[in-house]
């Protein structure tokens, strides 16, 4: 079969778009009984990818080129590591595969030329906590106590993009700062902390609230009083950099961010570990790197033998 013939064939069966495809990939992974989190997690990198297309003009299928994809997987550079990309590369070739066995193309698959190391899985150190504070700068204006109480839970807890948007009402312990996450990373159950100032912000935000609370009920919603979604917080966090002037983080820098600045506060890492719902401490460790920078960048600065001159 031609090349012309099989994109032909996909326009046909399936108009040929990037998010038909998607969503049909989507589908098939839910019918083979695969849980919520991997679910979760193809559909979050598939939708990146896709915004990613949309925003350079490619709709259809055929122009899915591995030099798109390249360029793709080098833009996620900006803002995760080695690890993390290789994530969003596991999901989009899983997707292309399927696309190419579903529909039976002939034509060469531009996953086969794409080829990425798996590398240093060192964490980025995340958003710095001078651009989180300018940000909660910028809360002044339209739902600032939510956007705020946002920023200040995703900095206090560390808490992963989608476990703060599960978040309910009853969940958080207002008086001592405790936060059941219930479903983590694995569907592991754990306790975070709030501090003092972001407690207090989070009952600002409620008392502001306009819907009958419950237990039960979200601890963040939109302006339609529902659940926020994880496409919503990204806006929300869009917004906030854009007016703070600064370039947009990743949802997961604020999670980087939080063991940075636990680490360079004084917290040991098996207490780290714990709040942050690691498996192993092995993956704690990596971030304790970035720390010894500063301890690096301090010595060069006041090291004894170069400022004495001797």
């Amino acid at each position: 079969m031609s090349t012309i013939v099989s994109n032909q064939l996909i326009q046909q069966i399936v108009s040929g778009t990037v998010r038909n495809l998607v969503n049909g990939f989507l589908v098939e992974r839910q019918s083979r009984g695969l849980s919520k989190k991997t679910i979760q997690f193809y559909k979050d990198e598939l939708r990146r990818f896709s915004e990613y297309l949309d925003k350079v003009g490619v709709i259809n299928l055929e122009e899915v080129t591995a030099h798109e994809i390249r360029k793709y997987l080098l833009e996620l550079g900006e803002t995760r590591n080695q690890g993390g990309i290789h994530s969003s590369y596991r999901a989009i070739k899983a997707w292309i595969n399927w696309v190419w066995d579903e529909f039976e193309i002939d034509q060469r698959n531009p996953i086969k030329k794409v080829k990425i190391q798996a590398g240093n899985n060192q964490p980025l150190p995340g958003i710095k906590i001078e651009d989180v504070r300018l940000m909660l700068d910028t809360c002044k204006t339209g739902f600032a106590l939510r956007d705020k109480s946002i920023l200040m839970t995703l900095v206090d807890t560390g808490v992963r993009a989608g476990e703060l948007i599960s978040l309910n009402i009853g969940d958080v312990d207002y008086i001592n700062g405790a936060v059941q996450i219930r479903h983590g990373k694995g569907d592991k159950s754990r306790i975070a902390y709030l501090g003092k100032k972001s407690r207090k912000m989070i009952r600002r935000y409620l008392k502001h609230r306009t819907d009958y609370l419950k237990a039960d009920s979200p601890l963040f919603v939109t302006k339609g009083d529902t659940r926020l979604s994880f496409s919503g917080l990204r806006e929300i966090v869009r917004r906030r950099a854009q007016a703070a002037g600064i370039r947009e983080p990743g949802l997961h820098d604020f999670r980087r961010c939080f063991a940075v600045q636990m680490l360079r506060n004084g917290c040991d890492l098996v207490t780290l570990s714990r709040l942050m719902g690691h498996s192993t401490l092995s993956v704690t460790q990596r971030y304790l790197y970035l720390v010894d920078d500063d301890l690096r960048e301090g010595h060069q600065i006041a090291g004894p033998v170069d400022n004495a001159g001797l």
